[in-house]
């Protein structure tokens, strides 16, 4: 079961809130304006680039590099050192 909590909170006392999360299991649900809108919880397994290796499927980073090259274009060689 999760804790709702609001942002503020969530913000002024997040090591607090991580330690908990790593000690105890806990689990808490961030809400803004009374609206759900993160999750705060153990990485299930403890492997967090197991967690990070699935989001992985959903990015689409295909396009950057055409991006970056009409960014360029657009500011100019004064501004063109863009990494």
């Amino acid at each position: 079961m999760s804790t709702a909590i609001a942002l503020s909170e969530a913000k002024a006392h997040l090591s607090a809130l991580i330690r908990e999360v790593e000690g105890e299991g806990a689990r808490f649900t961030i809400v803004r304006n009374g609206r759900p809108v993160a999750r705060l919880m153990p990485i299930a397994g403890g492997d967090d680039t197991a967690s990070f290796g699935m989001l992985a499927s959903y990015a689409d980073i295909s396009h950057i590099s055409e991006e970056k090259h009409a960014w360029k274009k657009v500011v100019g060689k004064k501004h063109a050192d863009i990494s």
